[in-house]
């Protein structure tokens, strides 16, 4: 396998990616500029995640995807700031959340992997659930307008 796939190894991951890469597909496709705009930043928040994990281990990977998590979450921050949606919030929320369980494990060293990657497993699956009903949200409210 190639080295920056490692990422991605496991059945969950490729589906988690598989439906993030959709997803971002249709926001794209369907959505404003808005969805546009978070679309790229999940791609590049995927895309950077693959090869943190491909390339990086122990307090390294940690530092990395912590970094990128916060970056992630000033960007969701500013998108909130710009257009005050209830789902910006929510995803700027929920990246803070994953963010908070990446450093738990680290912290205490008593909690479990298993149970943590579920956790943001969840915390994932809300995300792109979140991100799918905004975009299904805005296409209806933009043919609802046109039609």
């Amino acid at each position: 396998m190639l080295e920056w796939l490692k990422g991605i190894e496991e059945l969950h991951q490729i589906v988690a990616y598989l439906a993030a890469g959709g997803l971002c597909l249709c926001a794209m496709v369907f959505g404003s500029i808005r969805e546009r705009i978070v679309a790229v930043i999940v791609l590049l928040d995927a895309l950077s995640t693959i090869a943190f994990i491909g390339y990086l281990h122990g307090w390294g990977m940690v530092w990395a995807i912590s970094s990128k998590t916060l970056v992630l979450f000033v960007s969701y921050a500013a998108l909130s700031w710009r257009w005050p949606h209830i789902w910006l919030i929510a995803m700027t929320s929920l990246q803070f959340i994953d963010l908070l369980l990446v450093m738990a494990v680290f912290v205490d060293r008593s909690i479990l992997i298993s149970a943590n990657g579920l956790l943001r497993n969840v915390v994932g699956w809300l995300m792109l659930l979140t991100f799918a009903v905004a975009i299904v949200q805005t296409t209806r409210a933009r043919l609802m307008k046109t039609g």
